[in-house]
């Protein structure tokens, strides 16, 4: 079963900080939890201004990010029209012995509005 996006997935406008995230749920097994979670950001991504702003876990079985442009790079003229779309990952360790370890991504398209 695949993991349901949590929170808004609008575009990121250059200005914004915005939360994106992950609800764990479907592919969590009884009892199971997140211990530790990192997110990460493709190498363009960072090269072009993205950051992460925080993360949380939520009740165990959400993951959460928060993401913004940094400030010298908002007006960039990139983020005119479509924009660009980068990966957004994250991976996480969980309560099960042994301990899972997992992988997963979202797509997050910044743009101006």
């Amino acid at each position: 079963m695949a993991d349901a996006i949590v929170r808004s997935m609008e575009p990121l406008d250059p200005y914004d900080v915005l939360d994106y995230g992950l609800d764990l749920r479907p592919s969590l097994i009884n009892g199971e939890i997140v211990t530790s979670a990192s997110w990460g950001l493709e190498d363009e991504a960072v090269l072009e201004g993205m950051q992460i702003f925080t993360q949380q876990i939520v009740s165990g079985n959400q993951l959460i990010v928060w993401l913004n442009i940094a400030p010298a790079l908002r007006s960039a003229a990139r983020w005119a029209g479509e924009g660009r779309t980068y990966e957004v990952f994250c991976t996480f360790q969980t309560n099960s012995f042994p301990s899972r370890v997992r992988r997963r991504s979202i797509r997050i398209n910044v743009k101006r509005r």
